[in-house]
């Protein structure tokens, strides 16, 4: 399951290393313990904490888009956040300081290159540290994890293919309530699993419905996709910016928004492979837009047990040149905003550089699997057509999704069930 690490000496004393060797064995090392996830019907009474006027494109009911900051308090309470968070000194002057920093034009952050960060496998424990969010995402396979089941219905693909709908919610203690919805194939399978990572403004219905998700049950895989919170980039509900408000709160602990986004990502990971009928081995992400620099961030994961990855856009949202405003009064901050990951932000885009022992491929398409724009042409690392992002395709358009589908099939075997 997503989380557990490749071995690693216990020891690094030569004499105790040569003494191993001569064994020919490794040592073992206590088992730490391992949280359980357990799926379950939601009982009778169950309330799902959701304002019914905080609501995203599709209509579901998204928690935090508008009450982020009661939600987060629980995380940011915990003894283990606290002990981990490097509370910034100047937290009042920050968004005006960004301002200045866009206004005059100058570097956050020198940029880093490979030797800065020890190589490939250094930036997949670097990036963690360097957001002290490292400990959330190694620690998950300790915890315990909930799914409530709050309803299924039958439904059918465009092709007439009927497929099962869940909706859910996943409780975790420094989450709280993810919720998500679950699409599954008609049988026992177990079948091939992908996690879809939304796009800004768009909740896990919406998606969906406009990118196309009834297309994987068609061809015989399981697709879950959770709704991140505190999503709406611009004024909602009036007067208040949810996105930008939980993101200076992350950053004036050192941390990171889309960190956290990552780390809920992870939570679908192990729902999905989970579940009775999914294979846990078998498991893909597919990233849209801002779902898809999030995902640039859970590749650089080194215990991530996805194997094929497809993205439509790059890790775009980590400098302070995106989505401020003129006034300094009044700057909104991205998700991904953070000091570090700007500095990094042109490795993290290197996705060719992955660790071939982590055993993960990448496919990059066109921004919103765009049939209009150039298509990718070579292998999965090939130059990556940066073209503009105002074109999405409509949601009848047949053709938009074989831009990935037939890559998730190859690499997750989807036709090869049981």
């Amino acid at each position: 399951m997503a989380g557990e690490r490749p071995f690693r000496p216990c020891s690094r004393n030569l004499i105790a290393a040569l003494l191993i060797a001569s064994l020919g064995c490794e040592p073992e090392t206590p088992p730490g313990p391992v949280g359980v996830t357990t799926w379950q019907d939601a009982p009778l009474d169950f309330v799902q904490d959701c304002p019914q006027d905080a609501r995203q494109g599709g209509g579901s009911c998204s928690p935090d888009t508008a009450q982020w900051f009661e939600r987060y308090d629980a995380f940011f309470e915990q003894p283990e956040t606290i002990a981990a968070s490097a509370p910034r000194a100047d937290c009042e002057s920050l968004p005006a300081d960004l301002w200045a920093i866009r206004q005059t034009g100058q570097s956050w952050a020198p940029a880093f290159d490979w030797p800065d960060v020890g190589g490939p496998e250094g930036l997949g424990r670097s990036l963690w540290d360097a957001v002290h969010m490292g400990w959330l995402l190694d620690t998950l396979p300790t915890r315990d994890l909930d799914v409530f089941v709050l309803s299924e219905e039958e439904r059918e693909s465009p092709d007439g293919t009927p497929y099962r709908q869940l909706d859910l919610v996943m409780r975790d203690r420094f989450a709280g309530d993810v919720p998500a919805v679950l699409l599954l194939p008609r049988g026992e399978g177990p079948f091939p699993g992908v996690v879809a990572l939304t796009g800004h403004a768009e909740d896990a219905v919406s998606h969906v419905e406009r990118r196309f998700g009834a297309r994987f049950p068609e061809r015989g895989m399981a697709l879950l996709v959770p709704s991140f919170r505190a999503y709406q980039q611009g004024d909602w509900p009036p007067g208040r910016f949810p996105e930008s408000e939980a993101a200076l709160r992350f950053l004036c602990q050192g941390m990171n928004l889309m960190a956290m986004r990552v780390y809920e990502a992870m939570l679908g990971l192990r729902a999905l492979g989970t579940h009775e009928h999914v294979r846990a081995d078998r498991l893909g992400v597919l990233g849209h837009s801002g779902g898809s620099t999030t995902a640039h961030l859970l590749l650089w994961h080194p215990d991530v047990e996805a194997r094929a990855w497809v993205l439509d856009n790059g890790p775009a949202h980590f400098g302070v040149d995106l989505k401020y405003s003129d006034d300094p009064d009044s700057v909104t901050v991205d998700c991904g905003v953070h000091q570090w990951l700007d500095a990094a932000s042109s490795l993290i885009a290197d996705v060719c550089r992955v660790p071939e022992a982590w055993e993960r491929e990448v496919l990059r398409v066109p921004y919103a699997y765009n049939t209009g724009a150039v298509p990718v042409e070579g292998e999965p690392c090939a130059t990556w057509p940066w073209e503009p992002m105002d074109a999405e395709p409509a949601p009848e358009d047949p053709d938009a999704p074989e831009w990935f589908l037939p890559f998730f099939e190859q690499r997750l075997g989807a036709a090869d069930q049981g």
